[in-house]
């Protein structure tokens, strides 16, 4: 899957289902805003 920055790791919590169905979805979240998945 494609990242923000070839060759670097996709957090856990943005390489869900549910999560790659969200549009620009590319694992950028240095701040883990995208934890909680009811804020998600």
């Amino acid at each position: 899957r494609q990242s923000w920055l070839p060759g670097s790791q996709i957090p856990a919590h943005l390489d869900t289902p549910a999560a790659q169905a969200l549009a620009g979805n590319f694992g950028f979240d240095p701040l883990g805003l995208g934890k909680d998945p009811v804020a998600l």
